[in-house]
């Protein structure tokens, strides 16, 4: 299952990217964090943004629902990772295979700073269902759906995914909020290569700051924390 969440992580993470902006912020970062709650509360069984972080985390390493747990805590080689399945949990219609959710910490940096390093936290839920046509058109429809339903909270841009992506087919929409230049949300679909079933994945990407989950900012941007 870990194997199979990097896969997805490294293909969201590569296509978060770094969107150069000049202009001065015009909007605080609590209304992104609004925004992101917004997307996150119908999807995920716990909002990171609601509450301090590490009772968001506790609840999470903690949640009964959760089976085949991972947890690889921080140490001075490692980054933090946790991992599982939920059990009964399940905010579609659709009856997926697998409905996995991780919590993962990796290293970011700006391809316009060099000198920039940083450690951010994605919350990623991985949706695997089958190979058939109906799942097909279940992935395909939750991807479009997000895409309407948050089209005037982020700017989305989108590009297929190919077998340079470890999918057959597939779309990926990487949504940026106003003048943040780092991307908070990554919406993906997509038929896997090796198993060609059909995934869907819904991955945020946050910095935590004074224990509160944010959006993440570089070094130039201000950093405003919702309250």
């Amino acid at each position: 299952m870990k194997k199979l969440l990097l896969v997805w992580l490294a293909l969201t993470a590569t296509a978060f990217g770094v969107m150069a902006q000049n202009a001065v912020l015009e909007m605080t970062s609590n209304v992104g964090v609004a925004n992101l709650q917004q997307v996150a509360q119908p999807y995920f069984k716990l909002d990171p943004y609601k509450n301090s972080f590490s009772q968001f985390l506790q609840e999470f390493i903690n949640d009964p629902d959760l089976q085949y747990k991972v947890l690889n805590k921080r140490t001075d080689s490692t980054f933090f990772f946790a991992s599982g399945t939920y059990k009964r949990f399940n905010p579609f219609i659709y009856r997926p295979t697998t409905l996995k959710v991780a919590v993962i910490e990796s290293e970011f940096s700006d391809s316009d700073t060099s000198s920039y390093r940083d450690t951010v936290l994605y919350y990623q839920l991985l949706v695997t269902t089958d190979s058939t046509a109906q799942s097909e058109q279940f992935v395909k429809k939750e991807y479009n759906r997000l895409l309407r339903k948050y089209d005037d909270k982020f700017t989305f841009n989108t590009q297929p995914l190919n077998e340079a992506n470890s999918a057959q087919k597939g779309e990926i929409a990487i949504g940026f909020f106003n003048l943040f230049a780092v991307s908070p949300i990554t919406i993906a679909w997509g038929r896997e290569l090796a198993s060609r079933n059909y995934v869907f994945s819904l991955t945020l990407r946050m910095k935590v700051q004074e224990n509160r989950a944010t959006l993440v900012t570089l070094p130039q941007e201000p950093i405003r924390l919702a309250k």
